[in-house]
């Protein structure tokens, strides 16, 4: 794999599927500064958060906290804390904005994907000023949102 663009590629994806940069050095016989350069100047470490950090996987962690925070207390046969108990409303709290985030992003979707059904099925038909295509564009989103919401 001489290609320098190829490896660049193959580190990437080996570093998005969470392998450490020592190892993708010694995988593609690169040199872990290589490997770290080309993550900061691509952000892939933001990339890769992005991907690791989904909404079902912060949920899960925030309920696996919860449950921990609930077995300390009953191992140790007491109440819950102040504390902790600000801590699982600040957790609950958190775990219903994700599902409105998500919820939110799953309506974006659905408009978006009516969006491409509707240009698809007028493409022909749209014989218009490009500003007046923006307005009718403007008009189906908002009915659209305004239907799914």
């Amino acid at each position: 794999m001489a290609n320098p663009i190829k490896k660049h590629r193959a580190a990437k994806e080996l570093y998005l599927n969470g392998h450490a940069p020592a190892d993708i050095s010694k995988v593609l016989e690169l040199s872990i500064r290589t490997i770290q350069r080309w993550a900061k100047e691509g952000n892939w470490k933001k990339e890769l958060l992005i991907r690791v950090n989904t909404p079902a996987s912060l949920a899960t962690k925030m309920l696996e906290s919860m449950q921990k925070i609930q077995d300390t207390a009953e191992a140790e046969n007491r109440a819950l804390t102040e504390n902790e108990c600000k801590s699982l409303r600040m957790l609950s709290n958190t775990m219903r904005e994700i599902d409105k985030d998500s919820y939110e992003m799953s309506v974006a979707m659905t408009i978006m994907q009516k969006f491409v059904v509707f240009i698809k099925t007028h493409h022909g038909n749209i014989k218009i000023a490009p500003s007046e295509l923006l307005e009718m564009t403007a008009k189906f989103l908002e009915d659209t949102y305004r239907d799914s919401v």
